[in-house]
């Protein structure tokens, strides 16, 4: 073979990826994930994304962290001629619209930004995608925005999703698994309240390649009666398998189910710093989170106060909570409503009326406050902020903050970016115990599904440490309706 003939073949391997404005905003620093091949920025998503970097949260931030890249770049060349990227031949060109480009697309309005991104990649595909010497670069626009590849795809270009915000998702594993294991194991399950690891790595329960992960939960079911069981979580540390405590009840709110019973029993964990709960509508996720916090509150005092979160439009979408009147927790009403709804489930059950007085151990500030709540019809959330327990913000005003001896639970955690999800996990002082939790098929957020956003990939990214627990509940406990409607809608 000819040193020209492996020339052609060696550069014909270089792709070109003509990026949209969304995968900028979407990840800043996506220009330097496409290896040896050469990356093209458009003028036009230039000129897109000079009109973002004013915005706040993660699309402002993306915008001005993505221009100091390219001016970092631009010192070591000519932008328009292309800079290096990385040492495997890497590349970036920043290319100008002019009317050869516009051309490109015939009958098109090329005042729509979009179709000037397209323009483009069929321009790079029709000029510079061939060369006589070398053969022919593949084209590719990369964009996040569906109806932009269909429509990339309908003018003959390659178009596709950006890969790199994507991991590879264990659909597997879901925090639990069923093993049929000896009478004989049962029983000193119940004795002994734990069994040692080497018990269940003799090939009759477990196989090496199938050893648990840190914290998972097991239900053991009995080879001689099956509706005999155990439930275990495994503890890493230690190599046994430890028995949940009969008694789950948490200030009287009591699981439903298996897996409501190994998320709450992971909830109430103190050596446990981070739980992740994935489950649809009505699977008891936020209720399970809010006992376990009220519980570490009121009850063993564990932690300071609890921290509610979650993700809202200004997150992703640009519009402050500046908009809506009144103050801060006013504004945030409509977004915690599901909150709210937990807790007075939870408060009408722990506080119970016995003469003015609570059941409960209360301090002389708490039966004041009361008092004022039977007088004054003072709902739970106010009562519990009143008393400094209870804390409700946004995603928005998170970064920056340090936060020890909180329990924090972050709802809809599935809108939420990988970045973003990073924000939230590194504010995390001493003492502090973060929850997070969504639906992974209800994605509100256009650029994110169910592999690239932040929960799925805090799951995959946590599951074999030994301070983070993991549970995907499946059952809908709301009501019957809830789970029907969950299933076939």
């Amino acid at each position: 073979m000819t040193e020209k003939t492996e020339l052609v073949k060696e550069i014909t391997k270089q792709k070109i990826y003509c990026l949209d404005t969304n995968i900028i905003l979407h990840d800043a620093d996506s220009i330097f994930k496409f290896d040896e091949h050469i990356v093209v920025i458009p003028q036009t998503v230039l000129e897109e994304l000079d009109t973002k970097k004013r915005e706040p949260g993660e699309i402002g931030y993306n915008a001005r962290k993505f221009s100091r890249h390219v001016d970092e770049l631009r010192i070591k060349g000519n932008l328009v001629q292309g800079v290096d990227l990385n040492d495997n031949g890497g590349k970036l060109y920043i290319t100008l619209f002019d009317q050869n480009v516009g051309n490109c697309l015939p009958f098109q309005d090329m005042n729509v930004m979009d179709n000037r991104i397209i323009a483009t990649a069929k321009y790079l595909e029709t000029y510079l995608g061939v060369s006589a010497s070398t053969g022919k670069r593949e084209v590719i626009m990369v964009s996040k925005d569906t109806n932009m590849r269909i429509k990339a795809d309908v003018f003959r270009i390659k178009a596709e999703d950006y890969k790199n915000d994507k991991i590879r998702v264990d659909e597997n594993y879901t925090g639990v698994q069923h093993l049929t294991i000896p009478q004989i194991l049962i029983d000193k399950v119940y004795e002994q309240g734990k069994l040692d690891a080497s018990d269940l790595m003799t090939g009759i329960a477990i196989s090496v390649n199938d050893y648990p992960m840190p914290n998972e939960c097991f239900v053991l079911h009995a080879d001689s009666n099956n509706k005999q069981s155990a439930l275990v979580r495994f503890n890493d540390v230690m190599k046994e398998f430890r028995l949940l405590p009969q008694d789950m009840k948490t200030v009287d709110i009591i699981p439903r189910n298996t897996e409501q019973q190994f998320a709450l029993d992971l909830l109430k964990d103190n050596n446990i710093n981070l739980v992740t709960l994935i489950g649809k509508a009505g699977s008891g996720k936020t209720l399970m989170a809010l006992a376990a916090g009220l519980y570490g509150v009121l009850e063993t005092q564990t932690y300071n106060k609890i921290l509610l979160l979650k993700p809202i439009v200004a997150m992703d979408n640009g519009h402050e909570l500046g908009y809506l009147p009144g103050s801060m927790e006013e504004k945030l009403a409509p977004w915690m409503a599901s909150y709210a709804d937990n807790i007075e489930l939870i408060m009408q059950h722990y506080i119970k009326d016995d003469d003015g007085v609570s059941k409960k151990r209360r301090s002389k500030k708490e039966a004041e406050i009361y008092n004022e709540k039977q007088a004054a019809k003072i709902n739970p959330i106010q009562e519990l902020m009143a008393l400094g327990l209870l804390e409700m913000g946004s995603l928005e005003h998170f970064r920056g903050r340090s936060l020890n001896n909180q329990f924090i639970i972050v709802d809809e955690s599935q809108n939420v970016s990988k970045h973003a999800i990073k924000t939230i996990v590194t504010r995390a002082g001493e003492g502090t115990k973060i929850v997070l939790m969504g639906d992974i098929d209800q994605i509100d957020s256009p650029y994110l599904d169910s592999k690239s956003n932040g929960l799925s990939i805090l799951v995959e990214a946590f599951k074999d440490q030994d301070i983070a627990g993991h549970i995907t509940l499946k059952k809908s406990e709301r009501s019957k309706l809830a789970e029907i409607a969950s299933e076939i809608l």
